[in-house]
């Protein structure tokens, strides 16, 4: 009989190793530097029990799941491609070309959180409350340094970002605080209960004052929209116009209450929105941030046009540790700040296709599958719907597929576990 205390703390780990290492947690801080042979280590044994996982269904003569194949493929292809495309158009060795990117490893570490819901649905209830209360936890100690620390003294870090228009903003993993504002809105919404509603407002002021991306405050509106919206599906005409009231006068008297406090939050607020129409519309703006997108597009389409073969295979990924990367070569130059367009320059339009479109296309039909009320599936299922809304803009589907992949093998778990048909689209 197994004891249920090691079983607990072994599951337990399992799911704190994959939330630190797998989303690595610690990117951006000042323990990043000392992380990186942990992290390798952790790749390996995920990409072990994972492979031993595989293998044992071949052997069984178990058929694998079809998104697990094409998952698994591109984990082994795409390294490949990055290597020998970087090597062609920059002369990358082929060790660092692996090397950038050892991120799509992650994959496996999905591979073991899917086997794991399959041998024991209950999986998933330690997976659920590790990841609420480490939603909370990131809240209080992000919020903690944003407010009782002095940024300046961490200006040396990347995790900490300074411009005239938006001061000090933290560039932490929020990947817990998004599940967390999804699942205190949508908590608030079923149970109308004040303290959810104030752990919503927090979660939304963090994203609001700290983070302060145009696109991540539109993104978790039109998401948290969309949820309001299939809610009042099936209500009459005047209730959806009194919640629409209601919803309106809220959101204004809220920002009523910002301007009153800090008058300058709304305009620098009122301002970035207006730039970033700006720059949509081909114009020159006045917001650096815009301004260096920009400029850094000049540089991956001037780069794109040199030849068919970087338009449709794009020129592969360069590693910081081969002469400072992209740095290195062009200057100020981050494809990531770029979004579908860095995709394009990295992967071209076979990897737009093959890495983000059929992915996209692959979580919209396990959402669509995945039929419950459970309150925690709900809000991962919003927390994926984000991340496609903002894939196009940001190429997370790429950059950081560790973002989509761990809900995506979350969700595949728990259809296989209650077996439910998983065809391919």
């Amino acid at each position: 009989m197994k004891n249920p205390i090691y079983h607990s703390l072994k599951s337990n780990l399992l799911i704190l190793s994959v939330a630190f290492f797998g989303l690595k947690f610690y990117q951006s801080t000042p323990i990043e530097e000392v992380m990186g042979i942990p992290h390798i280590l952790f790749l390996g044994i995920m990409g072990i029990l994972a492979s031993t996982f595989l293998i044992r269904q071949l052997i069984l003569k178990r058929n694998l799941n079809v998104y697990i194949v094409y998952l698994f493929s591109l984990m082994i292809i795409v390294p490949f491609w990055s290597m020998l495309r970087s090597n062609v158009a920059f002369g990358q060795p082929y060790y660092f070309g692996i090397l950038a990117e050892r991120n799509w490893l992650v994959i496996c570490a999905g591979i073991v959180l899917y086997k794991n819901i399959l041998k024991n649905p209950g999986f998933i209830d330690a997976i659920e409350k590790i990841f609420l209360r480490l939603s909370i936890l990131t809240l209080t100690i992000y919020s903690s340094i944003y407010i009782f620390y002095d940024l300046s003294q961490f200006s040396e870090y990347l995790f900490v970002e300074e411009t005239d228009l938006r001061g000090y903003r933290l560039k932490l993993n929020i990947f817990f605080i998004n599940i967390g504002l999804f699942y205190q809105f949508i908590k608030f919404y079923d149970k109308r209960k004040l303290h959810n509603f104030l752990l919503f407002l927090f979660f939304f002021l963090y994203g609001l004052i700290v983070i302060q991306g145009r696109v991540y405050i539109l993104s978790i509106l039109m998401c948290l929209g969309i949820f309001i919206f299939y809610q009042l599906k099936e209500k009459t005409f005047s209730s959806k116009a009194l919640y629409l009231i209601y919803s309106t006068m809220a959101l204004l008297f809220f920002l009523f209450i910002i301007s009153v406090f800090n008058p300058v939050f709304i305009e620098n607020l009122t301002f970035m929105f207006s730039q970033l129409i700006s720059v949509s519309m081909g114009d020159i703006s006045y917001d650096p941030s815009a301004n260096s997108r920009i400029f850094q597009s000049i540089i991956a389409l001037g780069v794109i046009n040199e030849s068919s073969n970087n338009l449709w295979l794009g020129v592969g990924k360069l590693s910081h540790q081969w002469e400072k990367g992209y740095e290195g070569i062009f200057g100020h130059f981050f494809p990531t700040d770029l979004g579908v367009l860095g995709v394009l320059f990295e992967y071209g339009i076979i990897g737009i296709i093959f890495l983000n479109i059929i992915p996209v296309i692959a979580c919209f039909v396990i959402m669509n599958r995945i039929k419950t009320n459970d309150l925690f599936l709900v809000s991962l299922k919003y927390t994926l719907l984000f991340y496609i809304l903002t894939c196009f803009y940001t190429g997370n589907f790429l950059f950081s597929p560790q973002e989509y992949v761990l809900i995506f093998f979350i969700f595949l778990g728990l259809l296989k576990a209650k077996s439910i048909r998983l065809d391919p689209f």
